[in-house]
């Protein structure tokens, strides 16, 4: 029946429009049926989980664990986890090859092109000086204060520049866009089997292998891993820190809690972000385990004080690698010894630690400073990982959090269209199942859920203009849709039923989803224009020369090697003082600022009124609370002093001071004049 009501077609049988009332009507009807063989489903999960778990032992019986040899181990691993469970895993991780290889020769001229010049700039002089603690970052260069774009500190663990930089290194004779999705992919790859840890853990092996199909098959998943954007690596320090959290849980050992705690910590030195989505899904998991406030201040407090280790080994020793990689990888070495004696000390001493948080809780003074001591380490939590700095540009405002537009705008317009329509209402259907039918253990799924939506809730203003940040968001979807697809598969005795039910689901959702990989990973610029543009930018610049990006393309300053600014990096008062003494076209040259680029447009002027005047306008950073108001309202103007901007542009002739070079196809050059 889903197949009828595929917005998409399928096979091209049946044309419905209004397919979302109709494919309501049809999951409110299978909700009743379902709800009254909930406890049939149940029972039959119930054996299917002790099966699989009884198959699981006997295997781990019949292996010898005496060897030593890695590769002896490696085999005994997946034949205790099932030699069936392993071949679909491996199919799922060749379908996500297979989705993404054609396009790994792809132009870095498609979405979100900028966001390649983060790594692969930076990758690129290491490779070139065959110096790994390089860090020049041309892409985000100033005309005053870093011309070369050069940085004597690091701004986040290299981790994802030193793997492309050894992938560079291995594959020298492909192109550095072919290298680069190799990289990416073997990160997804890492992804696709921490997801399944963990899944596998909370739920079962089956369920976890359909979330893994949904997770495979998902365009914002595998557009993460086509990218170079730090969350590739966020979402993998989730998946393992949920999966040691959780073990831990269950388990009640104090290496997993220690373990946990450093992928957070990994996480939030990358991007602190993280701690927006991953705090509420820890907290979630614990509350639907153990409500014990011993338990949770020990908990919390060793994941707290764990977590802040990674930061404080970058912030004191990798940061500054580019000053004296010699003295910082000594310090480096130090921190690891020491942590390696914090984690057995906090083994050893784990009972006389419970013990001594029982006594104190006994005291309420003790309680109180407990609180006290408990906000200063936030403090401090929040200074040393620069959770602070997501205020301002990241995290929603007032204006915002309550605008009802606001959300309904970014699930039909944004959250539908990037996972498609089928697993969009699929998802929705799915969550309403597993809150009527689900059984204790996806129950706990809802950790995930909660936590996608506080970070949507929180980080909205963000979200709305980064695709890429949807992704925990749409991994939700593929969770509930994992879940929905076997509590259905699990309703009836009748296997053959069963199984051609889920194929015609997987049938219903696959098609549409490859298509929208597909038109997401092709993009690219017009590439003879593009190629003729660098051409002409390397062969008319000096290497040491600037230009002004108007379209955000970093490609070029990959392609080219020329630093580039933004417009508001000229807003300093030595530049309005420049261009008062000396004119305009003078003070580019001695900037040595070649070009103004832009992409089938005028020169920006009201960017550029804030130079040519002492006043102090708005700002014309990227402000999205504004952009975000301006799309929701036509009414909004971005630039509330823009009569004094056009003033500005008339008195002092501006369009006459930007003069058409040469265009190129639809990039146009220009240079300056007084």
């Amino acid at each position: 029946m889903l197949l009828f009501l595929s917005k998409n077609d399928f096979f091209n049988i049946l044309k419905i429009e209004n397919h979302q009332v109709l494919l309501g009507v049809a999951a409110i009807s299978g909700i009743i049926i379902f709800s009254k063989n909930k406890k049939q489903t149940h029972e039959l999960i119930n054996q299917a989980e002790q099966k699989e778990y009884e198959a699981e032992q006997s295997r781990r019986r019949l292996v010898d664990e005496s060897k030593k040899n890695i590769l002896i181990k490696i085999k005994n691993a997946l034949y205790i986890e099932g030699w069936k469970y392993c071949l679909v895993l491996f199919f799922l991780i060749a379908l996500a090859t297979g989705i993404k290889y054609p396009y790994f020769g792809t132009s870095f001229t498609g979405k979100h092109s900028m966001k390649y010049a983060v790594y692969v700039d930076t990758t690129k002089y290491m490779y070139e000086q065959n110096n790994p603690f390089l860090n020049i970052r041309k892409y985000l260069a100033d005309p005053v204060e870093r011309p070369d774009g050069k940085w004597d500190t690091l701004g986040r663990p290299p981790i994802i520049e030193w793997g492309l930089l050894y992938t560079y290194k291995m594959l020298p004779f492909k192109t550095i866009e072919y290298n680069t999705r190799v990289f990416m992919h073997v990160l997804e790859v890492i992804a696709i089997i921490s997801a399944y840890l963990f899944f596998k853990k909370i739920l079962n092996k089956t369920q976890a292998l359909f979330i893994i199909f949904f997770l495979v098959i998902n365009p914002i998943f595998n557009f993460i891993y086509f990218l170079t954007v730090e969350d590739s690596m966020l979402i993998i320090f989730t998946f393992l820190c949920l999966r040691f959290f959780y073990d831990y849980l269950e388990e009640n050992q104090m290496r997993d809690l220690f373990i946990a705690g450093i992928f957070l910590g990994l996480g939030l030195s990358n991007k602190s972000s993280i701690f927006l989505w991953l705090f509420p899904m820890l907290l979630t998991l614990f509350l639907l385990k153990n409500r014990d406030i011993n338990s949770f201040i020990k908990s919390f407090g060793i994941l707290a004080i764990t977590s802040l280790l990674p930061t404080m080994v970058f912030r004191t020793s990798i940061r500054y690698l580019p000053k004296n990689a010699l003295l910082f990888l000594g310090i480096f070495i130090i921190w690891i010894i020491a942590i390696w004696h914090y984690k057995n000390l906090l083994i050893k001493q784990e009972k006389n630690l419970t013990n001594l948080i029982e006594k104190l809780l006994k005291q309420k003074l003790l309680i109180y400073g407990s609180i006290g001591s408990f906000c200063i380490a936030s403090l401090v939590f929040l200074y040393t990982t620069k959770l602070y700095q997501l205020s301002g540009e990241f995290l929603t405002d007032s204006s915002l959090i309550f605008n009802k537009k606001l959300y309904a705008y970014m699930l039909d317009q944004e959250f539908r269209i990037y996972i498609t329509d089928n697993i969009y209402y699929l998802g929705i259907i799915s969550l309403i199942f597993i809150f009527i039918a689900g059984n204790k253990k996806q129950l706990k799924s809802i950790s995930i859920i909660l936590g996608a939506i506080f970070y949507w809730v929180i980080a909205s203003k963000v979200i709305f203009f980064h695709d890429y940040y949807t992704t925990i968001i749409t991994i939700s979807f593929c969770l509930t849709c994992g879940i929905f697809i076997y509590l259905l598969s699990k309703s009836t005795k009748n296997k053959i039923g069963s199984t051609l039910f889920v194929i015609l689901v997987l049938l219903w959702v696959t098609p549409p989803a490859i298509k929208a990989n597909r038109e997401r990973l092709s993009k690219e610029r017009e590439q003879i224009s593009f190629k003729a543009a660098v051409d002409y930018l390397r062969e008319h610049t000096n290497p040491d020369d600037l230009y002004i990006d108007n379209i955000d393309l970093s490609p070029l300053t990959i392609a080219t090697s020329r630093s580039r600014i933004e417009p508001d990096t000229l807003i300093k008062d030595s530049i309005k003082l420049s261009i008062k003494n000396i004119g305009f076209s003078e003070t580019m040259k001695k900037l040595n600022i070649a070009y103004l680029i832009t992409f089938k447009e005028d020169p920006p002027l009201e960017s550029f009124a804030n130079i040519f005047t002492e006043e102090d306008l708005q700002a014309v950073s990227y402000r999205r609370a504004d952009i975000i108001k301006s799309r929701l309202d036509p009414d909004f103007k971005y630039f509330s002093d823009s009569e004094k901007r056009k003033m500005i542009i008339n008195d002092k002739n501006l369009k006459d001071k930007f003069v058409l070079e040469q265009t190129i196809g639809e990039y146009r050059f220009y240079t300056f004049k007084d």
